[in-house]
């Protein structure tokens, strides 16, 4: 079986000025702003670190002071 993209989702903001941009991996979503179009897709691997970068500081035990 072949692996699933990310589901990612993107609309205009109300100014009209740019896109919001959302990716959803499994029960996390990461968005971010663009300010043209054509930025949506290369938007893609950087929220796809935030997602990653989340889920492993959510692994790992809280340090006690």
């Amino acid at each position: 079986m072949g692996k699933v993209a990310p589901a990612m989702n993107w609309e205009p903001t109300a100014d009209g000025l740019g896109y919001k941009v959302c990716l959803t991996k499994g029960a996390r979503t990461a968005c971010a702003f663009v300010s043209s179009a054509h930025l949506i897709e290369d938007k893609r691997r950087q929220l796809e670190a935030s997602i990653q970068a989340d889920a492993q500081s959510a692994q790992q035990p809280e340090l006690s002071a």
